[in-house]
C-alpha cells in the first residue's frame, strides 16, 4: 500500500470486521471504504491495520457516503467532538 504517514493507522470500513460500537479510534488514521457493489479488495483489507464494521439492523450494508459519515460521526462523538 502506498505511502502511509508515520504513526498512522490504516482502517478498513467493511463488512466482517470488529464492531464500530466498540472501536477506539486512533489519533492519526486513514479510513478506507470500498465500492458499494464489491467492497474493498481482499488484498487491500489484508494490508490494513484494522477491519471495522458498522452494525445494521435492516440492511446488509450502507452505501459508501453513509458509511463514511457514520464512521466520522462515531470518531467525533468518541473523541469529544
Amino acid at each position: 500500500m502506498g505511502f502511509v504517514p508515520h504513526d498512522c493507522r490504516v482502517v478498513a470500513i467493511e463488512m466482517g470486521g470488529a464492531s464500530l460500537v466498540d472501536y477506539k479510534h486512533h489519533e492519526r488514521c486513514i479510513y478506507l471504504l470500498g465500492a458499494e457493489d464489491y467492497g474493498l479488495p481482499r488484498d487491500v483489507v489484508g494490508k490494513c491495520h484494522t477491519l471495522v464494521s458498522i452494525p445494521s439492523i435492516r440492511t446488509e450494508s450502507y452505501n459508501v457516503a453513509v458509511a463514511g459519515s457514520l464512521a466520522m460521526y462515531d470518531r467525533m462523538a468518541k473523541n469529544g467532538g
